[in-house]
């Protein structure tokens, strides 16, 4: 009579179930592995190229004189502001913010409530807000002002620019040091290319874009890959 319980598996079946897990295991791997290198062509055809630059003293972009206003623009921002101008119907353009020429229209906002505070005649609002009793006496919404300073901080964090500034130090007569002031002037920094960013946003404002599927984390190199299919704005 044959002894009850289950069987104890064959020595070829346990070699088959063993093959057969190494070749799924093999296959996930390989799937990995592609996946990852498909990711990193597709990073080659939109590369931001890193550049290193010296901080030093730009005279126009810390002068809050009225008389300053179109020339500081002119250095940061494009004609229309920064924005991406996108094709919303037949007749109509829709803009879209990009976050770089977004955090120098709060820098912009910001220049012009100190910029009003000592030249009052200056006190418009700005084109976005025109001056009414809902905003300040500077002619800029509060909530607004506030909304550019959170924004600006979590610009400046999404950097995370590691550079680090050695302190200038001040000494006396007798040689000890006085005072130690980080101004971050005369060192080099790194950040990414923005010409072709610049480039791209000032085309769309001459002609705006076809639209796309938009979706979260779009970025305008994602969009317009360089050396990628879709075409150039």
């Amino acid at each position: 009579m044959a002894p009850t319980g289950s069987r104890t598996p064959s020595l070829p079946l346990i070699i088959s179930s063993i093959i057969a897990v190494l070749v799924m295991l093999s296959i996930i791997f390989h799937s990995n592995i592609n996946s990852a290198f498909r990711d990193l062509e597709s990073n080659r055809h939109h590369p931001r190229r890193i550049i290193t630059t010296v901080f030093q003293d730009r005279p126009i972009l810390e002068n809050l004189s009225p008389s300053a206003n179109e020339e500081w623009k002119r250095a940061l921002l494009t004609p229309k502001g920064g924005f991406l101008w996108v094709q919303y119907n037949i007749t109509a353009e829709q803009p879209y913010g990009i976050s770089m020429f977004h955090g120098l229209h709060c820098l912009k906002m910001l220049r012009e409530v100190i910029q009003s505070s000592h030249h009052p005649a200056t006190n418009k609002g700005n084109e976005h807000h025109p001056r009414t009793a809902q905003y300040t006496e500077h002619g800029q919404s509060l909530n607004h002002i506030g909304h550019c300073i959170g924004y600006i901080a979590q610009h400046l964090m999404c950097a995370a620019d590691s550079t680090i500034e050695p302190s200038k130090i001040t000494l006396d007569a007798s040689g000890q040091a006085t005072q130690f002031m980080v101004d971050g002037e005369g060192y080099q920094h790194q950040y990414r290319d923005h010409s072709g960013l610049r480039r791209i946003v000032e085309r769309s404002e001459r002609e705006a874009v076809k639209p796309w599927e938009w979706k979260m984390g779009d970025t305008v190199e994602s969009v317009w890959p360089v050396g990628g299919r879709r075409r150039l704005p």
